[in-house]
């Protein structure tokens, strides 16, 4: 049984229920209904797909990842085998794929029959030096949206985090694998001086205290003695 007589053999279970159902029973769908349901279901199935293409990868960079690898938008559906746009647009069922497909391979088996008799070789190396060109330019802008991007994580930051001056006290996270059982989560530290850590310590592990328990003077005097 091939798709087409299962397909009719549904609509006429379908019409048998509804020529059984009662005058109130609304639960039930007519041909013309379901194909339109059909269409609408297949329709919000496209949006969400070329919705989903445009993640937060695609707000970073300009473009989405597929694009800015091979210079060309990521090809949807049927468009992905390589039909010819203006033939898939009035496709409606597999049969129709199916007819364009062995048209195709057709009109590929007469040229290449044309070739070999008249002995016609094709160069393609400038629609290739342009393909190339496109894929550059797309890494390079994807590259200057990735720069425009830290420069905004950045600045971001700056905002959220303000400077710790000298003498404020902090408090330190002790990363888990560091960390006993018993051993405190923290550690109480003060700013002796400014500069960057060489230690793994990132800006959102060090947390200002409002009161000053460790003077900075005890510290300078301490370090002075040893």
């Amino acid at each position: 049984m091939n798709s087409n007589e299962m397909r009719q053999k549904f609509y006429n279970a379908l019409s048998d229920l509804l020529k059984n159902k009662r005058e109130d029973n609304k639960s039930f769908l007519n041909k013309e209904e379901y194909m339109l349901r059909l269409q609408e279901v297949k329709l919000a199935k496209e949006k969400i797909g070329k919705k989903s293409a445009k993640d937060y990868r695609y707000i970073r960079i300009g473009r989405s990842p597929y694009e800015a690898m091979f210079g060309c938008p990521v090809r949807l559906g049927v468009a992905s085998v390589g039909f010819p746009l203006d033939e898939t647009t009035n496709l409606n069922q597999e049969e129709d794929i199916e007819e364009i497909d062995n048209d195709i391979n057709i009109r590929q088996e007469d040229d290449i029959e044309n070739n070999l008799d008249g002995v016609q070789l094709t160069n393609n190396e400038h629609l290739i030096n342009i393909r190339q060109d496109e894929i550059l330019n797309d890494r390079q802008l994807s590259a200057k949206c990735l720069e425009n991007q830290a420069k905004k994580m950045i600045k971001k930051s700056n905002k959220k985090f303000e400077d710790l001056e000298v003498g404020v006290n902090v408090r330190v996270s002790i990363p888990d694998v560091d960390r006993a059982r018993g051993s405190p989560r923290n550690v109480l530290a003060v700013i002796i001086k400014n500069g960057i850590l060489k230690h793994l310590y990132t800006r959102t592990d060090i947390f200002p205290c409002k009161e000053k328990c460790i003077l900075l003077e005890n510290v300078l005097k301490l370090s002075a003695e040893k």
